[in-house]
């Protein structure tokens, strides 16, 4: 099975579907790191259902467990949706 998934891997990365900075796919992260993930996850598929509340407060928790550049501007992003959001 392993050996399958290396060819995939290399089949992959042979035609331009992988990055060129594969450290940055294969990061060893901590549980917190992966909780993160998860709440930045389930944020996004809430932002997308238009329940931009729920979004924000998952996006808050992943921010805090994992803030990374990417889940960093996330919040961003939708703290201001929040904001124009209640003030309508």
């Amino acid at each position: 099975m392993m050996r399958i998934m290396v060819l995939l891997i290399q089949k992959f990365k042979a035609e331009d579907g992988m990055t060129l900075n594969i450290d940055a796919v294969n990061n060893i992260i901590s549980l917190e790191d992966l909780a993160g993930l998860q709440y930045y996850n389930m944020g996004i598929d809430l932002y997308n259902q238009g329940k931009f509340d729920k979004a924000f407060t998952n996006i808050q928790k992943a921010n805090f467990l994992y803030p990374s550049k990417r889940i960093k501007e996330m919040h961003r992003i939708f703290r201001s949706q929040a904001v124009l959001v209640t003030s309508n």
